[in-house]
């Protein structure tokens, strides 16, 4: 299973529990095992000062921060400017 290289961030495991058959103190809901897994993407990245690039797994919490601090908007954030500025012209 993929992993984040930057924070660790891996799976974990946790219950699932099924509400529907619970009905106080003398019937229990059942559980059942699960597995929560991260949101694992895979990321080109050059590195500075030369033209070699890696590629490393990255969760999207550590792949938004790296957004930020490189100042790169998403697409999307270009097209509302655009459209709010045609508007208020």
């Amino acid at each position: 299973m993929a992993k984040c290289e930057i924070c660790g961030k891996g799976r974990t495991i946790g219950n699932t529990i099924q509400h529907q058959y619970g009905g106080g103190w003398f019937r229990k809901a059942q559980k059942k095992k699960r597995e929560f897994k991260p949101n694992i993407q895979k990321l080109k990245i050059k590195i500075a000062g030369g033209s070699t690039s890696v590629r490393i797994n990255i969760c999207t919490h550590c792949l938004k921060t790296y957004k930020n601090l490189t100042q790169v908007e998403p697409v999307e954030k270009l097209f509302i400017s655009t459209k709010k500025e045609k508007a208020k012209v």
